[in-house]
Formats: C-alpha cells, sequence, structure tokens
C-alpha cells in the first residue's frame, strides 16, 4: 500500500502544480482535514478554496517534493513551494510583497480505507 499511497501524493502535488484543483479535489477523502494557522479546511470544497486563495497570491507557485516517505498507510511529504507574491491570498497582514517567496512543509497524511 505505500507504493500506491506515494503515488496519490505525487499526482495530487501534479495537480496542484498543472492547476487542476478538480483533479486535486478527487484524490482527497471527503473527511479530509488540514490545519492551517487561523484556518481550517474540510475536504475537497475546502481543499479547492484554500488553494485557489494560495494561487491567487501566489500565481506562479510551483511545488516540488524533496522527500516522500511512506509507511502502511501513512505518508509523509518535504517539500518546497516556491512563487511570487503577486496578489492576496486571504491573510489579514499580508499585503502582496511582489517578491519571489518560498516556504518548506513537511505535512503527513494517513490513507484511510473506507
Amino acid at each position: 500500500m505505500s507504493a500506491e499511497n506515494k503515488s496519490v501524493i505525487r499526482r495530487w502535488i501534479e495537480a496542484f502544480n498543472r492547476r487542476d484543483l478538480e483533479a486535486g479535489a478527487q484524490l482527497m477523502d471527503a473527511n479530509y482535514v488540514r490545519h492551517l494557522p487561523g484556518l481550517e479546511s474540510r475536504g475537497a470544497e475546502g481543499f479547492k478554496q484554500v488553494a485557489t486563495a494560495f494561487l491567487t497570491g501566489f500565481p506562479d507557485s510551483k511545488l516540488t517534493i524533496e522527500d516522500l516517505i511512506a509507511e502502511d498507510d501513512r505518508v509523509v511529504v518535504r517539500f518546497t513551494v516556491r512563487g511570487t507574491h503577486l496578489g492576496d491570498f486571504g491573510h489579514p497582514t499580508d499585503e502582496p510583497a511582489n517578491r519571489a517567496a518560498g516556504h518548506h512543509g513537511e505535512p503527513d497524511f494517513t490513507r484511510q480505507d473506507e
């Protein structure tokens, strides 16, 4: 199952990089929850709302997988996202900086069979 779970995460990141949020949402469970500072998104619609806001703020952003580790039903991905901060992405104190920005993240995902 580990290889299959890694494949799901790769396809999800590829969909994000293509801006195909519908394809990314189809890979998500209805019970998906993403915890961000000051924000919690749920399900495919929550994912699409957060991703749309992020892509509004960083329209040229790209996720790059640095490490992808899976065991049983868990996957941890270490990624870098780079883009230019050109618009509002929903954070109340962040004005567009019109400059390149980068961020590293290490979310972990658990796949649950229905």
